[in-house]
């Protein structure tokens, strides 16, 4: 089985500076987990609990999912409370449990919570896919966001896996399997 991990596509994180192709990227990580729904594999949207740093604590406005992305009924909603969806989540046990072997990726912010998960998937001994035009930033100080999004994509298809793969792919691809 197969899983979507979908990070951070809340309301305050994609409203803190404007990302990169948002509107593009949301239409694709919709598509995508209809796509993995059809197929009966796993959909799991991970929330960042923010109430720590005061950023888009638990409860709040800012903390939910985007409309186009409301949760299916089969759907996992985990919450993470930093960059790492795995750390202290349960996620990993929940996937083992579920038979999952490749993780799927896609979300907000590319330089923090998509490549801290994307790493630590590795270390988990997933396969991983970064879905290549399903993650986003906003601009950072001498980095755009084009810039920041190009290189990440660079840099995770170079990493050395631990016992599977780190593939990268497009949305288009990976739903024409």
């Amino acid at each position: 089985m197969n899983a979507l991990l979908i990070l951070n596509m809340q309301v305050g994180a994609i409203s803190v500076s404007p990302c990169y192709d948002i509107e593009g990227v949301v239409s694709r990580i919709s598509s995508l987990a209809a796509r993995f729904r059809e197929r009966g594999d796993l959909v799991v949207l991970v929330k960042h609990n923010g109430s720590r740093e005061n950023f888009m604590p638990r409860g709040s406005a800012d903390g939910e999912l985007i409309a186009e992305l409301t949760p299916g009924p089969a759907d996992l909603v985990v919450e993470k409370t930093v960059n790492d969806a795995f750390y202290r989540t349960g996620l990993d046990e929940t996937l083992r449990a579920r038979g999952v072997s490749e993780v799927f990726v896609a979300g907000c912010m590319t330089e923090m919570c998509v490549n801290s998960t994307v790493q630590s998937a590795l270390t988990k001994d997933y396969l991983v896919t970064v879905v290549k035009d399903c993650h986003t930033t906003g601009d950072r100080p001498r980095l755009s966001s084009r810039q920041i999004i190009d290189f990440y994509n660079w840099l995770w298809g170079i990493l050395v896996p631990t016992a599977g793969f780190v593939r990268m792919r497009n949305a288009a691809e990976i739903a024409a399997e």
